[in-house]
């Protein structure tokens, strides 16, 4: 007995110092092992009375621990650094710098400032207010210049820290390029492309220092096409190529460039007088349309000397132009000879005749032959022409013209009985001239 209980009492001790073994009974008593307490235990097992779940929750109506499905992320801003922790980087954005008048700038922080972020893009601007991204951590800007050479920025940020950079900018401004020029002998045709749209220009002259004549097109574009007539042949002509935009223009230097010669001569028409036609006039308008890009002067030759008669240097081709001249009565061959700014000259291809009467002619003298209570009966003179000839005698009653007759003679019937009446004969000519008879008052009976 005294030897059972030792053994007990060194096995109860041994339990003290290490885990309990699990003790075969040497009686029919059973000994049960120490719990050995988790730390916290995984879902699905108990959890409780100081047992604690790993990952889940303890469910208190099943006393285990059961997984809990996760809550959706709530992303909160990256908190305040105090200035002393802001650091910053001023650059451009990589092919932002156009040909606009703007240039983009990029102020890079590895913290978020806590005040608005203001970008100066030089010591004198006011500057832009800017906001930047929690993820990013830049603010983006755009300073504009004057595209028209190298360009220094000072970009500054100021916020809970400040920091700037002196950047160089090479602006790409308007430019033109490929001018191409050709010519013909009185025009020419200039073309160039610009890097942006713009609108086309050419001053240009006989002078280099005065380019007083200028050709114009608004439209915007990149190719220019532009065209100049009415020019000088074979002559040097000076011009400046223009394109502008609606903030910056381009120009050249002063380019020369010559006319082709000449060597097709003015085509002339006559138009008036035509052919054998008569004009009752001494002053006479001779028209002809004359074509030629470059016209210096037309002549007037008649055949009674067949020398120029009369010369004008003020003429529009393609269109009529006249000579005016005095000229005898009579009949005349006439002609026109342009000369162009080169030298060439020509005759319309053949003469017209035209026939001058300005003279009217003779007067014939109305007598009465009879009358009756209801009609008178007129006779006259015949009228002599010795250019154009008689055409017609036009018969006069109360100034008012009743008839138009070939003959010597006309009877005026349907008359008011006992009725005083005036009559007149107006002889023409053919070519236009009148004169008039005696005037005659007759009463029917």
């Amino acid at each position: 007995m005294r030897k059972f209980l030792f053994i007990v009492l060194a096995l109860f001790l041994l339990g003290c110092t290490s885990p309990s073994p699990t003790v075969t009974p040497t009686s029919n008593a059973t000994i049960e092992p120490t719990p050995t307490v988790a730390s916290c235990v995984e879902d699905g097992l108990f959890c409780g009375l100081g047992v604690a779940c790993c990952t889940g929750e303890c469910n208190p109506s099943s006393g285990k621990c059961e997984a809990v499905a996760s809550p959706t992320p709530t992303i909160t801003p990256t908190p305040v650094v105090t200035s002393s922790g802001i650091t910053c980087s001023v650059d451009l954005e990589p092919d932002f710098i156009d040909n606009q008048g703007e240039t983009v700038v990029v102020v890079s922080f590895n913290s978020m400032p806590s005040s608005p972020l203001i970008v100066k893009c030089s010591d004198g601007d006011s500057g832009k207010t800017v906001s930047i991204s929690s993820t990013t951590l830049k603010g983006i800007t755009s300073c504009s210049y004057a595209p028209t050479a190298t360009t220094i920025y000072k970009v500054s940020a100021i916020s809970d820290v400040s920091c700037s950079k002196t950047i160089a900018v090479n602006v790409v401004g308007l430019l033109i390029s490929d001018i191409i020029t050709n010519s013909s002998q009185g025009s020419m045709t200039i073309s160039w492309n610009t890097n942006q749209l713009a609108d086309s220009r050419i001053l240009y002259g006989l002078n280099s220092t005065n380019l007083n004549n200028s050709m114009n097109l608004t439209q915007g574009v990149t190719y220019h096409f532009v065209t100049l007539t009415g020019l000088l042949a074979n002559t040097n002509y000076y011009y400046k190529v223009i394109s502008c935009t609606s903030t910056v223009c381009a120009s050249t230097d002063v380019i020369t460039h010559s006319t082709s010669q000449d060597g097709t001569p003015p085509v002339v028409t006559l138009t008036s007088p035509s052919d054998s036609a008569w004009v009752a006039s001494s002053n006479v308008s001779f028209s002809f349309i004359p074509i030629d890009s470059a016209l210096a002067n037309c002549s007037l030759f008649v055949n009674t000397t067949w020398v120029p008669n009369a010369t004008i240097t003020s003429l529009s081709s393609n269109s009529i132009n006249a000579i005016y001249s005095p000229m005898g009565a009579g009949v005349l061959a006439w002609n026109v000879q342009c000369f162009d700014q080169s030298g060439n000259k020509a005759f319309a291809s053949s003469n017209n005749t035209a026939k001058i009467d300005y003279i009217a002619p003779t007067a014939s003298t109305v007598s009465v032959a009879n009358s009756s209570d209801s009609s008178i009966f007129l006779t006259w003179t015949a009228s002599i022409d010795s250019l154009s000839g008689v055409s017609t005698y036009a018969v006069y009653r109360n100034a008012t013209n009743i008839a138009n007759t070939t003959n010597l003679f006309y009877e005026n019937t349907g008359l008011t009985t006992a009725t005083a009446y005036n009559f007149v004969i107006k002889t023409f000519d053919v070519a236009g001239n009148t004169v008039s008879s005696n005037s005659l008052d007759v009463s029917t009976s």
